[in-house]
């Protein structure tokens, strides 16, 4: 007998697509598909009975499995960057308005609420004088914010330096549909971080930012983790944390353990 074959609308394949990361909804009546996707008991493969390969756009089924896989890799990365860049939006959209909120602000709180909720993009990060830094995201990030429309980006040269103003722009708070459906799970931790860090300076962020990561690091070595250690940790990440005093790192470090702002053991 042969097998039925359903027809599938193209407004329902482009919500699954956007669902697993490879395309964005371009419309609310794909948003609103998106976001019941995964409440559904049956996926669309399930119901339509479509061969995987056939979703993924740009993918030639006659190359080889190698370049395929790359294919598939290039998907994922491009599916992280959006999640991320939305992580981002939601922590400007709340704290833009902070007189202590800026470009690195932004950055080490991006990297605590990915580690607070469990998601490890510590690999994109290197070892920079202000603490664990994604140089290709935060280049590119400004570049997002105005190219969907949440905020406008004002840089003011000052005398040494140069200061990052976000301004909400025509679809400001247009990212929380995506954040509502990307971080479901994670939303009070990621609440956490922020009201935690809301009103603090730069400079304690950097220093809460580069003791986790040094944290994490000695962990992921086997090696013991202790005020001692943690101190040679971060007084070997770079000579600017001798800015830093050891009542300080101490009583930081201290915080972190009754606050739990502590990474685990993978």
């Amino acid at each position: 007998m042969a097998e039925k074959k359903v027809k599938i609308s193209e407004s329902e394949l482009n919500a699954f697509l956007a669902n697993g990361g490879i395309l964005f909804p371009r419309t609310e009546e794909e948003l609103d598909s998106v976001l019941h996707l995964e409440s559904e008991k049956t996926s669309c493969l399930n119901n339509y009975h479509i061969n995987p390969s056939l979703l993924l756009e740009g993918v030639d089924l006659q190359k080889e499995p190698s370049k395929r896989n790359t294919t598939l890799k290039t998907s994922s990365k491009s599916s992280n960057y959006f999640k991320r860049a939305v992580l981002a939006a939601e922590i400007t959209s709340q704290l833009y308005d902070e007189p202590t909120f800026g470009h690195v602000k932004l950055q080490k709180l991006i990297f605590l609420c990915e580690n607070m909720s469990g998601f490890d993009f510590n690999n994109m990060y290197s070892k920079q004088a202000a603490g664990p830094y994604d140089n290709k995201f935060m280049h590119s990030i400004d570049l997002q914010f105005q190219k969907q429309k949440w905020f406008r980006v004002i840089l003011e040269k000052k005398l040494n330096y140069t200061k990052c103003t976000y301004v909400p722009s025509a679809k400001f708070n247009d990212h929380k549909k995506y954040f509502a459906n990307y971080f479901k799970s994670s939303l009070q931790r990621i609440q956490f971080v922020i009201d935690t860090f809301r009103s603090e300076n730069t400079r304690r962020v950097e220093l809460i930012a580069t003791l986790f990561s040094c944290w994490q690091e000695l962990l992921d070595n086997d090696k013991l983790v202790n005020e001692s250690t943690l101190l040679e940790s971060l007084y070997n990440w770079s000579i600017e944390k001798k800015k830093y005093t050891k009542e300080e790192v101490v009583t930081a470090i201290a915080w972190m353990n009754q606050n739990g702002f502590v990474p685990h053991d993978k």
